[in-house]
C-alpha cells in the first residue's frame, strides 16, 4: 500500500483499530472514546474498520480536523497505517500481532469490550480498565511521548516479546495453530 501522509502539525499520531461490532463491542462507549480522543488537539487520530463497523459518530466529531476514517484495504493497508503510528489502540481485531511486531505503544482499551484477548494471557501491552486511565494515557502521550516509550519499553517489552514468541515465532506451521494451541492448553 502507499505511505500514509504525515501531518507535522500534530504532536502524536494514533492508529484506532475500530474492532467489528459483533464481537461485543460496547458502541455508545466506543464513540464516547473516540469523541475524548479526538479532542486533544495534539493528537492526529485515525480510525479504521470494516465495511459497516465504524459506529456512526455525531456531526460534530466527524467535523473534527484532526480525525480520520479509513476503510480496511482500501486506500490504505494495515501494515501502512500500523507503521504510521506511534500508538496503536485496538480492542480485538485481526491484526493484533503486527502492532507488538513492530514495536509500536500497543494500548488495549479493556473497557469496551466484554471479551478476552489473548493478549491478556501475557499482560501484553497497556491495558486501560476505563476512560479515566485513557485520559491519563494520553495527557502522559502530549505531554512527553518520549518518556511513554521509554516506560513503555521498560514495563512492556519482555512480555511483548514473549507474546510475539509463543504466537508468531513459535514452531509450529501458523499462527492460527498457536492461538489453538494455548486456548485448548495443549503443550
Amino acid at each position: 500500500g502507499e505511505d500514509v501522509e504525515k501531518n507535522e502539525k500534530y504532536k502524536i499520531k494514533l492508529l484506532f483499530l475500530v474492532p467489528k461490532k459483533h464481537i461485543n463491542i460496547f458502541s455508545e462507549e466506543l464513540v464516547r472514546s473516540i469523541d475524548f480522543i479526538s479532542k486533544y488537539k495534539e493528537i492526529e487520530l485515525i480510525l479504521l474498520s470494516y465495511e459497516n463497523h465504524l459506529p456512526k459518530l455525531p456531526t460534530r466529531i466527524q467535523k473534527r480536523e484532526n480525525i480520520r476514517q479509513y476503510l480496511i484495504s482500501d486506500k490504505f493497508s494495515s501494515s501502512k497505517l500500523i507503521d504510521w503510528a506511534d500508538i496503536v489502540l485496538h480492542a480485538g481485531t485481526g491484526v493484533i500481532f503486527e502492532s507488538f511486531m513492530k514495536e509500536k505503544i500497543t494500548v488495549l482499551p479493556r473497557y469496551l469490550s466484554c471479551n478476552t484477548l489473548i493478549s491478556d494471557k501475557y499482560n501484553a501491552g497497556i491495558n486501560l480498565s476505563n476512560r479515566d486511565e485513557l485520559r491519563a494515557f494520553c495527557n502522559t502521550a502530549v505531554n512527553s511521548f518520549n518518556n511513554l516509550k521509554k516506560n513503555y519499553r521498560e514495563k512492556c517489552e519482555l512480555t511483548n516479546k514473549k507474546f510475539i514468541d509463543d504466537f508468531v515465532y513459535a514452531n509450529t506451521t501458523s499462527v492460527p495453530q498457536n492461538i489453538i494451541k494455548s486456548i485448548s492448553g495443549e503443550k
